[in-house]
């Protein structure tokens, strides 16, 4: 996964679906000189080359951080979606949930003898629950699409474009050159 940056860099991220032990059992320390071109070798040999160099490019070592999900955690604001970014969803959601939980106390103040604090909080956790059921399920779905053989690369796309709810803006999709190239509108 690739990120453009504010400043124009691009911060590539290297994600695989691996067992928690993975780290300690994987047969390659990703701290040496090499690691890069190892991991590659033996995750990503049929990928295109112009893929496998947004991982050999970088400049920084290679960090591995532990994605976690889980079904159902009670939290506010951004932490309370503990999902994967395959949804591209995370900061809207964390906005989102910062508001909603203000919007909440500011009611049961305005309000005060008929709802409760505890109400409040119910009525915001369960729009939560709702959002984190939704989101997760589409995450997870788009995380099993892109480590599962088969799909192509446009199927990928379109899928993205979908997810992104852009469909409706796109007004030509053709291929170019051996690329596959969306105009919007």
């Amino acid at each position: 996964m690739a990120q453009r940056n504010g400043d124009e860099s691009i911060r590539t991220y290297v994600i695989l679906p691996v067992p928690e032990t993975w780290i300690s059992t994987y047969g390659i320390d990703l701290e040496k000189d090499g690691a890069k071109e190892a991991l590659i070798k033996k995750e990503y040999i049929e990928w295109a080359q112009e893929l496998k160099n947004l991982v050999l490019e970088i400049e920084e070592p290679l960090i591995t951080r532990p994605l976690y999900m889980f079904p159902v955690v009670t939290l506010i604001g951004n932490s309370a979606y503990v999902m994967t970014p395959f949804a591209g969803v995370g900061v809207n959601l964390g906005m989102m949930d910062s508001l909603e939980p203000f919007q909440a106390i500011k009611r049961h103040i305005d309000v005060s003898t008929d709802f409760s604090l505890e109400d409040a909080l119910k009525e915001y956790e369960n729009r939560l629950f709702a959002r984190s059921d939704k989101y997760g399920a589409l995450t997870f779905g788009n995380l099993e699409m892109f480590f599962t053989k088969g799909y192509t690369a446009e199927e990928i796309l379109y899928k993205m474009v979908e997810v992104m709810g852009l469909e409706s803006l796109t007004s030509q999709r053709r291929v170019s050159e051996g690329r596959l190239m969306l105009q919007f509108y």
